[in-house]
């Protein structure tokens, strides 16, 4: 619920640090296919990988995750 930070530019991180790039790779294209939010990979360190979307995606983003956000959060 809260592995994520919005960006100083605009956008939202999704924090997926602990996980191979293949799994980052294979939740960027369900975000992008199943769900139309356009994302890009980004190589932090070279150690970890982190799912970047555009802040114009971010309306459609919260439409779709809003009703299971924990109320505290």
């Amino acid at each position: 619920m809260d592995d994520g930070q919005y960006v100083q530019r605009g956008g939202l991180t999704l924090c997926t640090d602990s996980d191979f790039y293949d799994k980052v790779l294979l939740l960027k294209s369900i975000l992008e296919n199943k769900y139309d939010l356009s994302c890009t990979i980004h190589n932090k360190n070279n150690l970890y990988f982190r799912i970047y979307i555009p802040g114009r995606f971010l309306p459609l983003l919260r439409s779709l995750v809003s009703k299971y956000v924990h109320s505290s959060m």
